[in-house]
């Protein structure tokens, strides 16, 4: 028996048992600049993921005393998770999930993708039932008000709803194909593993059957929930107890100033939040300015209207000794106003006073905001946290249909070349000379702010420069040996277009991706600090930058975070994409 002369493979030389595209990833890491990128990105898209979880007003656990159940224990924060929020917190686990499992090789892998593909069906099955109801329910209420009434209006908003069931149909349908898909995928892998098989279909089960008990249902709502107040107030009146809170007790729409409502019969003072500096804020300076408005509305005059000895104007008070010191120039200023009739001064002196021994009984509190609060009221920290969303939406949403426009164009007009290549050049110097900025501009105007609208927007005319890549990088791969005995032996063109030349074609594509997910970011940043980007409810990091310079002052706190974060998010898809282009570049790989 004659020995193999083919030499083994080292045990310990694992850089010859890795695919290309690992080890392009390990060079990759190897670079500073790239570390340090995919370093914040990751923590990005952390914070993404886990945005209801780590920012938001309602308890994320508490045990509330129901009047007929007794003590019972709720979830507040996982009851109003929108499908959004639970397919982006399955994604980001789906990523880790496979990564490690990948890692771990075998059928660990296939196993893990079943049993995320049943947790999500199972999580959304609910939500989906009811919001489907929902859409028949206002078809129905539309369709009755049309037979009463038949006029424009009415018909628009019969149309409306009847587009909004068939978009809902075509969205969660293709969803459903792609987790059906997935899990067929799965067990068609597993096949050949009978015990394996056997796995994935028990815990696929287990997971279903678990979803179902409504302890442990995630059943997205998207219902508007009560406010900051209800929560506290129900734990402050025993209806609540053993209440757990995420790490910034604020969601980011809350608007705090309605804390600051003072009734005569029932004093209730919270913390005024517009616009306040980071760090801790107490209710004593709060409580100070109500004394002062309570007085000015019962002594029927104005505090800016009075001057001191100085004939300076005097300050808004800060505590309660400096409020009762306005309460007396009020006071005084009063009875230079009314001396005719003294008794009815008496009488509102004495309220004033009443007044003010029971604002001294209210409890001081103490609010932090770590970041400040914007000019609304709303938590710094907590929008931050939340728009790290947006940045990831516009910018792999947009630059994902990019890509697969410019490859698709890019690619028939590298292979077929002649007059293809033409037509196809004159299209994208069209596409080229479209003024992106302004064309959103525009169809704001027409078609209002939306997320979804400014994705596409950005998808379909950035496509331009990986379409001028693929086109050169095939026209270069067309006349290779494997190309043509491809072709040769008669190869369907999409196999040869997509599986033979692609691949080898594919590297500035990567660079020039990761340049396009930064300039998207810039671009939805620009826009929303025009005051042109997204609604005021969305967390976006140019509409905080924005509020910087609002009201006739300079508030810091909403230039520097949200400014940090732009500057830090664009400048890691920079660098990952400038050690991207070292990396793949074969005169550089020593």
């Amino acid at each position: 028996m004659t020995k193999s002369i083919t030499p083994e493979i080292a045990k310990r030389d694992v850089r010859q048992r890795r695919s290309l595209m690992a080890q392009t990833f390990l060079r990759l890491l190897g670079r500073k600049g790239a570390l340090v990128g995919c370093i914040w990105i990751a923590i990005t898209a952390t914070l993404a993921a886990w945005a209801p979880l780590l920012a938001n007003s309602r308890p994320l656990a508490w045990r509330y005393v129901d009047p007929q159940r007794g003590p019972i224990w709720q979830f507040p924060a996982f009851e109003m998770l929108t499908p959004q929020d639970v397919m982006f917190l399955a994604g980001f686990l789906l990523g880790i999930g496979a990564l490690a499992c990948f890692r771990a090789g075998g059928k660990v892998f296939w196993v893990y993708l079943a049993a995320m593909c049943a947790t999500f069906a199972g999580s959304m099955a609910f939500h989906l039932i009811d919001q489907h109801q929902q859409l028949n329910n206002a078809i129905t209420s539309n369709f009755t008000i049309y037979q009463k009434q038949a006029n424009n209006a009415n018909r628009l908003a019969l149309d409306s709803s009847w587009w909004s069931l068939a978009w809902w149909w075509v969205r969660w349908s293709l969803l459903a194909l792609g987790v059906v898909a997935i899990f067929t995928l799965s067990l068609f892998r597993l096949r050949m593993s009978k015990a394996w098989l056997l796995v994935a279909l028990l815990l696929s089960t287990g997971i279903l059957t678990v979803m179902m008990v409504p302890m442990f249902r995630v059943e997205p709502t998207g219902i508007s929930a009560p406010g900051y107040d209800f929560y506290r107030q129900a734990i402050k009146d025993g209806r609540a107890k053993n209440a757990y809170f995420a790490i910034i007790p604020y969601s980011p729409n809350d608007d705090l100033p309605e804390q600051t409502t003072v009734k005569p019969d029932e004093l209730q003072v919270g913390v005024r939040n517009n616009l306040r500096r980071p760090g801790k804020h107490p209710v004593i300076p709060d409580i100070a300015q109500e004394m002062q408005v309570q007085a000015e509305a019962l002594y029927g005059i104005r505090l800016y209207e009075l001057k001191d000895e100085q004939g300076k104007d005097i300050p808004t008070p800060d505590n309660i000794q400096s409020a009762r010191n306005v309460g007396e120039v009020l006071w005084r200023a009063y009875q230079q106003r009314n001396s005719s009739n003294p008794e009815r001064g008496e009488v509102i002196y004495e309220q004033v006073r009443n007044l003010f021994d029971r604002f001294e009984q209210i409890t001081p509190q103490t609010r932090t905001h770590v970041m400040g609060t914007t000019y609304n009221g709303q938590d710094l920290a907590s929008r931050m946290i939340h728009g790290s969303r947006i940045a990831l939406y516009i910018g792999f949403i947009s630059t994902g249909i990019a890509v697969v426009i410019g490859v698709i164009i890019g690619g028939i007009m590298g292979y077929f070349s002649g007059w293809v290549d033409l037509i196809g050049l004159q299209l994208v110097e069209i596409f080229a000379s479209i003024p992106v900025i302004m064309l959103l501009i525009m169809i704001v105007a027409f078609y209002g702010r939306s997320l979804e609208l400014m994705m596409v927007v950005l998808g379909l005319t950035g496509w331009v420069g990986y379409a001028y890549f693929v086109r050169a990088e095939f026209l270069k791969l067309r006349k290779m040996d494997y190309v043509l005995a491809a072709r040769a032996t008669g190869t369907p063109l999409h196999l040869i277009l997509f599986k033979h030349m692609l691949p080898n074609g594919v590297a500035p594509v990567l660079v020039g991706a990761s340049f396009g997910i930064a300039g998207a970011i810039m671009t939805e940043a620009t826009l929303s600090f025009l005051g042109l980007g997204l609604e005021p409810t969305e967390s976006s990091w140019g509409q905080m930058l924005n509020q910087a310079r609002q009201g006739g002052s300079f508030a810091w706190w909403l230039a520097i975070f949200p400014g940090s974060a732009i500057f830090l998010t664009v400048f890691a898809y920079n660098l990952i994409g400038e050690a991207l282009r070292d990396v793949i570049d074969p005169r550089a790989v020593k």
